[in-house]
């Protein structure tokens, strides 16, 4: 803990000491009473590292030196104050009784004695010598370095203070404050080396807690991720739930099933139709059918034109959508890009012309060709619709019905035939021919759409 060197001077001024030394290398400032006493103690303050020590004669003991460590502010000014006061924070080293003057002053006892064999020496003159980096001094009297040696106690003597552990003769023992504060650095040092062991063992601990909260955290990222893979799943599987209701509302829409009459290549028509199929149509010698999944087939005798333009597309181009067929070659298809091919009446091809430039009525949804070449019937995605004659019973139903615009699909015969469902699901049918009503009997209620070819032939999509 280190002391503040200003505040040291300003509390040792305040309890009447009196500063006699100061070492900026060894961080040492030292005080004594300005009228010293018998028994009064200097005070050796190492204020880089809150160490103080006070030397002073025990009555028992005799001269002694207590160390106090880790002192802060507080403790130094009762320090000051009464010298002898207990911290429980200190060590104590005791000096034994010294029997000779020291040949440098001639004033106080001699304590220290050099290794070349000169005569002894006290502490504060052995303060002033020259010494190396290995705290040996130079000897003033014959220049040789040299270490410190204690003087031998007398013969058959102890420390004072009891015991027979003392110190042996001229055993190597620090001489003077900067003595001390090396063998109080190695205490330290091992002090340190002792802390930094139990840091280790702390820090493994410390470790361990960490690691178990790093599992636990791992753990629980697991379960949450665990958590969202399976709401991920639940959405998709509801997403694909949707879906698949939708599709299949859509297929019921359309009808699941196929019945038809007249028509040729009835295996061939069978073959391809499935309850996938968004749009089938035919002429009564041909019949196409427009799948899902972007596919299209068809069975002999479909128009030349409309057969070079289906025949060798390729799948990457965008696929069919609407397809309808009339007699005299007549056809109508429309692709998913919205571009459109067809075969009809001028009039048809200037309404269709007129929708496509300026997105009237949301584009077309059915087509239908009827007994004559110029007539046509056209309904519109808004429920809109065109057609410039029609047969006498579709015309009296259209009347009936205020000719709304809530039309969903049209188809027509080369006879006369007409099929019509609204928006809101009713469908309603005529001019077919005398065998219609019989072979509907068993669907005429679950009827979603019908188609006209040559011959009296009719296909029915039902539920």
């Amino acid at each position: 803990m280190a002391l503040p060197l200003e505040h040291v001077r300003l509390i040792a001024s305040e309890e009447h000491l009196k500063e006699v030394y100061f070492n900026e290398t060894s961080r040492l400032v030292s005080f004594a009473r300005d009228s010293p006493e018998p028994g009064d103690a200097r005070i050796n303050v190492y204020y880089t590292t809150g160490t103080v020590g006070t030397c002073l004669d025990h009555p028992r003991q005799g001269k002694t030196q207590l160390f106090r460590r880790n002192v802060n502010l507080t403790m130094l000014r009762e320090v000051f104050r009464d010298p002898r006061v207990h911290t429980d924070r200190g060590y104590q080293r005791v000096k034994r009784q010294r029997r000779h003057q020291c040949v440098i002053c001639l004033e106080r006892d001699s304590e220290l004695k050099l290794d070349c064999g000169h005569d002894e020496l006290c502490i504060q003159c052995t303060d002033r010598l020259p010494r190396d980096q290995d705290g040996k001094v130079t000897c003033p009297l014959c220049r040789r370095t040299s270490a410190i040696r204690r003087e031998a106690p007398a013969a058959g003597g102890a420390a004072a203070g009891g015991g027979s552990g003392g110190a042996a003769a001229d055993e190597e023992v620090p001489a003077d404050e900067e003595a001390a504060a090396r063998a109080q650095l190695q205490r330290l040092q091992k002090e340190a080396a002792d802390i930094a062991a139990e840091t280790a063992d702390v820090h493994a601990i410390v470790r361990g807690f960490e690691k178990k909260r790093e599992d636990d955290a791992a753990a629980l990222e697991q379960q949450r991720q665990a958590v969202e893979a399976a709401r991920a799943a639940a959405y998709h599987h509801e997403k694909a739930a949707e879906a698949a209701e939708i599709l299949e509302s859509k297929r019921s829409s359309r009808g699941k099933k196929l019945a038809f009459a007249g028509l040729p290549h009835t295996d061939h028509i069978k073959g391809i139709f499935s309850e996938d199929v968004v749009c089938i149509a035919t002429d009564g010698n041909a019949t196409i059918t427009i799948y899902e999944h972007a596919a299209w087939a068809w069975t002999p005798g479909l128009p030349t034109a409309l057969h070079n333009k289906l025949t060798g597309r390729q799948k990457t181009l965008p696929r069919p959508t609407i397809v309808a067929l009339g007699s005299e070659s007549r056809y109508y298809i429309a692709f998913a890009d919205g571009q459109a091919v067809w075969h009809g009446p001028g009039e048809m091809a200037s309404v269709l012309l007129d929708v496509a430039l300026t997105s009237l009525h949301g584009g077309v949804r059915s087509v239908a060709f009827g007994e004559g070449f110029d007539t046509f019937f056209l309904v519109f995605n808004d429920g809109w619709w065109h057609a410039p004659g029609m047969p006498a019973g579709l015309g009296r139903l259209m009347e009936s019905r205020k000719c709304r615009p809530d039309l969903k699909c049209v188809s027509l015969g080369p006879n006369g035939e007409w099929f019509l469902e609204a928006q809101n699901g009713r469908s309603w049918w005529g001019g077919v021919p005398e065998d219609f009503a019989d072979f509907i009997a068993n669907v005429k209620d679950r009827i979603t759409f019908i188609d006209f070819g040559a011959r009296e032939s009719y296909l029915i999509r039902y539920n």
